[in-house]
């Protein structure tokens, strides 16, 4: 009788030891116990599920994005002798690959051109998300938010498929030199190229120039 019970003591003791080492690795790989692993790409609440694609662009981006929850927005400054250019970058949400196409390309060309406060540059278009250089038609009105947010009712319209879908905020970056613009245009040009889309940049149809913007 005394065996057993010597016994029950040992495999209780291992049980416990078991539920304890487990429960730390989970803890350790960042998985609740209670929850499970839901991956690595944690879900928010009220968050579309994500496609590979997009998992994959996400991660991309967010290298070479600013570390910080929320775009700063700071207010453009007028330097001497140099011209107020910003590099803006435009995104989905949920990220749907519904821009590179010919529909959504002609819509935003559109747009660009009758959103006249400010003018763009050079522009490129990803299935999900736009980079493109702009800067202010004259010094009176400079709200680069209005401007946006104006572009982007006009391309919903010719467009509907995007209606809904566009982020409400952006990230903006102003040029500071001529080594600033080619190192930014020259990571735009090669977006293509990262995520697998193309081989050539010069390839990639999405991608032009509305007006020419000089430093």
């Amino acid at each position: 009788m005394e065996n057993f019970a010597h016994l029950v003591t040992i495999v209780y003791i291992v049980v416990i030891k078991y539920s304890l080492t487990k429960s730390l690795l989970l803890r350790l790989d960042g998985v609740s116990p209670s929850k499970g692993n839901s991956g690595s790409m944690k879900k928010l609440e009220g968050e579309s599920p994500l496609e590979p694609y997009t998992r994959d662009i996400m991660t991309k981006e967010n290298i070479n994005l600013p570390n910080r929850c929320h775009p700063a927005h700071p207010r453009p400054l007028q330097k001497h002798n140099c011209p107020i250019i910003i590099f803006l970058t435009v995104c989905l949400t949920p990220r749907r690959p519904v821009l590179n196409n010919k529909e959504a390309h002609k819509a935003l060309k559109i747009a660009w051109n009758q959103a006249n406060e400010w003018t763009v540059g050079y522009y490129l278009i990803m299935p999900d998300h736009i980079h493109l250089f702009c800067s202010p038609t004259s010094g009176d009105d400079i709200n680069l938010k209005k401007w946006v947010t104006f572009w982007k009712r006009l391309a919903s319209k010719n467009y509907p498929l995007v209606s809904g879908m566009w982020q409400n905020d952006y990230w903006d970056t102003q040029i500071r030199s001529s080594e600033h613009w080619e190192q930014k245009a020259e990571y735009v040009r090669n977006n293509p190229i990262r995520y697998g889309l193309t081989k050539n940049n010069e390839e990639w149809s999405y991608q032009g120039v509305i007006s020419e913007l000089w430093w």
